[in-house]
């Protein structure tokens, strides 16, 4: 392990409630300065901790630690929270105290790597309502270009996320969106470079409106309304 590095995971194994710690990310994979010089840190502790994060350089490298406590991650895998599942899917573990805790927490990381999640009916029927209604505000909406646009980009990025909900695939990071969605659907990823490209604001919404209905051919369409019954309540 480069020096560096080496002195960051000392300075973070003081603390006597560290309970795990873990390279996650790019470098988790690599090991290797050479291929990145971002190195991620997952760092758990016992309880009574609030979540904090750090984003240092040193030596030119650059260090993003995240402090969780152990509830709070063990909350979040089984509530199969996107963004943690991404986070914790590619780790290392570099230190970790004989306990438990983290016996049931290491458990529950690796069996990330081969647990499939399967999206509920309502969650698919949500998704269908809400891209209905987001197709209904930019045609029914009298606003200036500029908000139209904004709204079209906001529901543009929406939906790419829902089609790898619709996948029962994680989501990925904000700056691998746009690449994922490449390669688990390349017809609907030309889609998307349809709606970006196109200058004129009523074909774009036109575009935007054909890639929702594309997303939703085999879900049943559109879903303009929704009759008493289970809803996703966080979203």
């Amino acid at each position: 392990m480069e020096k560096t590095v080496e002195k960051v995971i000392d300075n973070l194994k003081i603390d006597s409630n560290l309970l795990a710690l873990f390279f996650v990310g790019k470098y988790s994979v690599c090991m290797d300065l050479t291929k990145t010089n971002d190195v991620d840190i997952l760092a758990v502790y016992k309880d009574n901790r609030e979540f904090e994060r750090e984003i240092i350089v040193k030596n030119n490298i650059n260090f993003d630690v995240s402090f969780i406590n152990y509830s709070d991650i063990m909350n979040r895998l089984s509530e199969n929270n996107s963004l943690w599942i991404n986070i914790c899917l590619r780790n290392k573990l570099i230190f970790s105290k004989k306990s438990s805790l983290f016996d049931f927490l290491y458990e529950k990381i690796e069996n990330l790597k081969i647990v499939s999640y399967n999206i509920k009916e309502c969650d698919v029927d949500y998704i269908r309502y809400k891209l209905h209604e987001f197709i209904s505000i930019l045609y029914g909406r009298k606003a200036d270009v500029f908000e139209k646009e904004f709204l079209i980009n906001v529901y543009l990025y929406r939906a790419i996320k829902y089609i790898f909900e619709l996948n029962s695939k994680n989501i990925p990071s904000d700056k691998k969106l746009y690449n994922e969605l490449k390669k688990i659907d390349e017809k609907l990823f030309e889609k998307v470079e349809l709606v970006l490209k196109e200058g004129n604001i009523l074909i774009k919404i036109e575009y935007l409106d054909d890639f929702f209905q594309t997303i939703l051919k085999e879900y049943g369409g559109y879903l303009k309304f929704w009759k008493k019954g289970l809803y996703p309540i966080d979203k």
